[in-house]
């Protein structure tokens, strides 16, 4: 009989920030100011966040997300897409 793999294996945390759980109105500037999408940050670190919004299919691989409550853009790139959410890196912030 086969030996089973360890029924204890640990997940290996890869972010090189940690995540804090959040729930923040911000808009996915796709194209233009006037193309926004609104979406909920629902993770959110140094270095990227988790988003939720109805139609992650119509994001490019690169946008800007605005947050209007700290009036910050950031300028995103896709790193997963699954149903609602989907998740982005921060190539850089502008002010």
């Amino acid at each position: 009989m086969p030996k089973q793999a360890n029924a204890n294996f640990q997940f290996q945390e890869r972010r090189r920030s940690p995540r804090r759980n959040v729930k923040i109105g911000a808009n996915a500037v796709i194209a233009n100011p006037e193309a926004t999408i609104d979406c909920t940050i629902l993770d959110f670190s140094e270095s990227g966040a988790k988003l939720q919004m109805e139609d992650v299919d119509i994001i490019t691989a690169r946008f800007k997300l605005f947050i209007p409550d700290v009036d910050h853009i950031y300028e995103c790139e896709v790193v997963w897409r699954d149903g609602k959410y989907l998740g982005v890196k921060f190539a850089n912030s502008m002010p």
